[in-house]
């Protein structure tokens, strides 16, 4: 077993509210760490958690007791990072904790105070790669050569080295190696959920999107295994999915993208290859593909707005359940029928239906 262990520590059986989704993405912001320390000669392996409990990872901390973890911090799994830097002592070997993830350089002492060994603050991949090899080197107590990290030194005091200059970006990874990741959890419990296996793809970030070459050769090697019919993505960068987007192949499947910025329209090339794309907020774009997620931030106007603007396909993302979410969900059915309903004579049918969102919109 590797002595370098990736890994989230992200568990959905921790937390009821995750249990149900199934638009699950694997840890993709893994994959480039590991291709780059395999590239390196450095053995690695990604433990993916999300299906594990807590229980279980200790478990393999303590029986394959390896040198390095390698921990991809979010928000989300801070706390349980800081309950797994506390347990330290209990895994029976000496572990170094190396912390990395996005935006995390305002943690730093944070985390250094709370036993972390080392924090990547920005760049990961190739300071990681230097980084473990000098900590690898016998009797070698040094780090202040390398670049990108902070750490506590001999006196207690917190180093931090000079930033990495890193040009790396998602075309310096077109052979990820995609079979380090376990795709078959994710489809399974779609399954168990009665949900039409798809995958589930996030680009939204340069260095953890799939190069065009890797996607194809994933999806091939479990169409027919999973009956997949749809890929979903999620993003956030109108660029990175117009130019993915681009580069597919056109004998893939539809795509849903889930694109969660209210400002941007996406660029037209995206749209012939979207099978719908979910927009968290309305705006101006008037093509057919578009789709709609209606939360419980929707405001009246942007209800309003809907009567001249098509639905296409819809649904609703509420996090709990008010008579507030029961009236939006009756004034966007209406407007669907409204905009759906034959015309008629004087068409009085239509003219019912939009007096009737118009007495439910002044109800809220």
């Amino acid at each position: 077993m590797s002595n370098i262990v990736l890994t989230t520590g992200r568990f959905i059986k921790e937390k009821a509210y995750f249990e149900h989704l199934t638009n699950i993405c694997p840890p993709l912001e893994l994959l480039p760490i590991s291709t780059f320390l395999t590239k390196s000669k450095l053995e690695n392996h990604i433990l993916d958690t999300t299906f594990l409990d807590k229980n279980e990872f200790y478990h393999y901390l303590k029986t394959q007791k390896p040198n390095f973890v390698v921990f991809f911090v979010s928000p989300e799994t801070e706390e349980f990072l800081l309950e797994c830097l506390a347990k330290k002592e209990e895994f029976g070997h000496k572990i170094e904790f190396l912390i990395c993830g996005k935006n995390i350089e305002n943690k730093v002492e944070f985390l250094l105070e709370h036993e972390a060994d080392v924090v990547l603050y920005d760049a990961i991949e190739e300071p990681l790669t230097e980084l473990i090899h000098s900590l690898s080197l016998p009797l070698n107590i040094f780090l202040d050569h390398v670049k990108g990290i902070a750490y506590k030194n001999g006196h207690g005091t917190v180093t931090k080295t000079e930033r990495y200059p890193s040009e790396l970006q998602a075309k310096h990874f077109d052979e990820l190696l995609i079979e380090n990741l376990n795709f078959h959890p994710y489809l399974k419990h779609q399954k168990s959920k009665n949900v039409a296996p798809h995958l589930f793809f996030n680009i939204s970030f340069q260095n953890d999107t799939l190069s065009e070459e890797c996607f194809r050769n994933t999806y091939k090697k479990l169409e027919q295994e999973y009956e997949i019919r749809y890929v979903e993505l999620k993003t956030n960068n109108d660029a990175q999915l117009t130019t993915w987007l681009a580069n597919i192949q056109e004998d893939l499947p539809p795509f849903e993208i889930d694109y969660t910025s209210s400002n941007t329209i996406l660029d037209p090339i995206a749209f012939p290859r979207a099978h719908r794309i979910w927009l968290y907020y309305p705006n101006n774009s008037q093509h057919e593909n578009i789709g709609w997620v209606f939360t419980n931030k929707i405001k009246k106007q942007e209800l309003e707005s809907l009567l001249d603007i098509p639905l296409g396909y819809y649904h609703f993302d509420f996090k709990k359940h008010t008579p507030k979410t029961e009236k939006i969900v009756q004034i966007v059915d209406t407007i669907k029928e409204y905009q759906t309903a034959p015309k008629s004579f004087l068409n009085l049918g239509k003219w019912k239906l939009k007096r009737k969102v118009n007495k439910l919109l002044k109800t809220l």
